[in-house]
This record gives structure tokens, sequence and C-alpha cells, in this order.
């Protein structure tokens, strides 16, 4: 993950050759979901009402967390379903919370503008664990975005241990 490349793991035996083989991707985007295909396994839980922040994340890899500070859960009733549309919908609603959009719309680049405009407008207190949650996020990202191409020297669990 912190390379921005994902590495595909092809067992030769499976499709008749004799040696195995990796493929690599590039990996270049902003925003990324995560989904649990083991969760459709394990037992239904309700969290519909569970608090932001609040939700067992022991299924997700340390790399994963560390590597993107901010996670952002979509609760779908099937896995079938894409969670862009619900994403996209999500983003409305926080610039306009009054105007009703349909989550088929896709979210264009002057929405994120009108979003980022409003969210500067906004007049917040911040309690000292929005604080450290906020810088913990900005050290995580100002160490992929200074060493994209060499990877950090040092890893974010030892920042956090640092801090």
């Amino acid at each position: 993950l912190e390379s921005r490349t994902i590495t595909k793991f092809i067992p030769g035996k499976k499709y008749g050759e004799t040696t195995d083989q990796q493929v690599i991707f590039p990996i270049q985007t902003s925003f990324w979901s995560f989904i649990d295909v083991d969760s459709s396994s394990k037992k239904h839980i309700q969290l519909d009402n569970t608090v932001i922040g609040q939700l067992d994340l022991s299924s997700i890899s340390a790399t994963l967390i560390d590597a993107f500070g901010l996670l952002i859960y979509c609760n779908e009733a099937s896995c079938c379903q894409s969670p862009f549309p619900v994403t996209n919908f999500i983003f409305k609603k926080s610039i306009n919370s009054e105007e009703i959009y349909s989550i088929t719309q896709q979210f264009q680049t002057q929405d994120y503008e009108e979003f980022f405009a409003f969210s500067k407008n906004l007049h917040v207190e911040l309690c000292p664990e929005s604080e450290r949650l906020i810088h913990g996020y900005y050290l995580a990202s100002r160490r992929v975005r200074t060493q994209l191409m060499n990877g950090p020297n040092l890893s974010a669990i030892s920042l956090k241990i640092l801090y």
C-alpha cells in the first residue's frame, strides 16, 4: 500500500502451468473502499445505530489502517451492490442537507469544491481526542505524500508510538 502498488499472486498449478506468477498493478486514487468479503459469513449484527468510530475494525489489517488514516464505513445489505452511490449521496448531503439528491448522480469536481467551501466556513471546537486523530492523520498522509516513490523510512505504527 505504501508503494502505491498491488501485487496479485497467480498460482501456476491452478491454471495448468508449472511456475507461479505475480502481476503488479500501480494504484493511483484519492478515495478508497474496503469490503470485508468474510463479513457475509459472520453473524449479522445490527450496525445502523452504531456511533461513528465505535465499529469493530479488528478484521481490517493494521497496514491498511496505517496507510489510510480515514475509514468510511458503508453498511450495504448485499455485497453485490456498490457502495459508490451511497458515498456520493453522503457527500451531497454533507453540503446541502435540505436538498434531496438522487444517489445515482455523479459527484463532480464542482461538488467537491462546494463541499470544501462549505467545510471551511464551519466553526468548530475540537476536543483533545479529535486533535490527536487529526494530527495522526496528518502525519500518515504527510508520510505518504513526501515519499510516494521510495516508500517511508518510518512506519505509521512507529509514528504512533513516538507520538
